[in-house]
């Protein structure tokens, strides 16, 4: 399993126990566990920082003496996912909680997405800064960019977790070409798209136990809408259209340089033609791109062109995929099915099946 700096105390599903059924939740779906006391909620914490030590947790401040108290419920992952632990989790503490960062968290851990049903938390985004969350509304991390989270006292929260392979291929397909890599989100989300993700989840949580009968279609469904949802609503401060819409926009150079790529991508053309296009030698391309756009422009025209063949793949080209491959400017099957994976996600051929 995946170690995962969350947002509050969600916690592998095997540190909790079976719950009683309740009408809000199918009975099968979540593991709850319930704390009444200092010393029960000080050995959970321990237990958990042991079980997931890319984070601290620690008490920050108790209330009043003898109601302090820690309740959770969780919901697994589908089999699919399994190595990412906890889909949905909910909790209530009565006490004031912080939660450092020991060491980056893996790549691959899943964006911690908490929506704050009382009281008011603050995160500490590591290139962003403090944002601060209250009631009613969200919150959305990429758990490898947060150094802190202060969880105030008497707070309910909700927080599930998005996998980061679904928004690879989402990213490609919501803005073809723009995005340089995972997105990279706004963290703090406003009521109005807090509550629908919220409902989201929420339905995504009810296919989980069909999800083992029945292959995850629905539960991958409601991921995919989430994940649109936030591509479409919420800031993405990596996307190249963001970026040329900002206060300050890149220089005309730079624009020049985007409109000869867009427009030359299926040529067979080299960074000296866009350096020419852009009039910039081809050092000051470089580094204008990494500056404005956080990408290289040959990186920007390679992302592009696996854009294309994945469009092309997915409307049943009657090309081989290597001959796909050398029509886009790849030098062999095998580079381009590597670049492909680390794009999407996915093979080729499992673009092709899918079409």
């Amino acid at each position: 399993m995946l170690e995962s700096h969350s947002l509050s105390v969600l916690s592998p599903p095997n540190l909790l126990s079976e719950p009683a059924p309740t009408p809000s939740l199918p009975p099968a779906a979540f593991r709850s566990l319930e704390l009444n006391s200092r010393r029960e909620v000080v050995a959970y914490l321990d237990r958990l920082n042991t079980a997931s030590p890319v984070a601290t947790r620690q008490v920050a401040r108790w209330g009043s003496e003898g109601s302090d108290s820690l309740k959770i419920r969780a919901v697994a992952m589908p089999a699919r996912y399994a190595e990412l632990g906890a889909f949905m989790g909910e909790s209530r503490t009565t006490f004031a909680m912080s939660i450092d960062a020991r060491r980056e968290a893996p790549a691959a851990a899943p964006y911690s997405i908490g929506v704050l049903l009382s009281g008011s938390m603050r995160i500490h985004h590591g290139s962003l800064g403090e944002r601060v969350i209250r009631a009613g509304e969200g919150v959305i991390v990429n758990p490898s960019e947060i150094e802190r989270t202060w969880l105030e006292a008497d707070t309910h929260l909700v927080e599930f977790m998005l996998p980061k392979s679904p928004m690879l291929s989402l990213g490609a397909e919501w803005a073809p070409g723009s995005l340089t890599g995972l997105p990279q989100f706004e963290p703090r989300l406003d009521p109005g798209l807090a509550q629908r993700l919220h409902f989201m989840a929420h339905e995504a949580m009810q296919a989980v136990p069909l999800a083992e009968e029945a292959g995850d279609g629905r539960f991958r469904r409601w991921l995919e809408l989430i994940g649109l949802t936030l591509l479409h609503e919420q800031a993405v401060r990596n996307a190249v259209q963001a970026r040329l819409r900002a206060p300050e926009p890149p220089p005309a150079a730079v624009r020049r340089a985007l409109d000869f790529i867009d427009a030359h991508v299926a040529a067979d053309i080299m960074l000296a033609d866009i350096a020419a296009a852009a009039n910039l030698s081809v050092s000051s391309l470089g580094r204008m791109f990494n500056r404005h756009l956080g990408q290289s422009p040959a990186a920007l025209l390679r992302d592009l062109r696996l854009d294309r063949v994945r469009d092309e793949l997915r409307r049943g080209s009657a090309m081989s995929i290597r001959e796909l491959a050398l029509r886009w400017g790849f030098q062999s099957a095998s580079q381009f099915s590597q670049a492909y994976q680390r794009r999407f996600a996915e093979k080729p051929s499992e673009a092709r099946a899918r079409g």
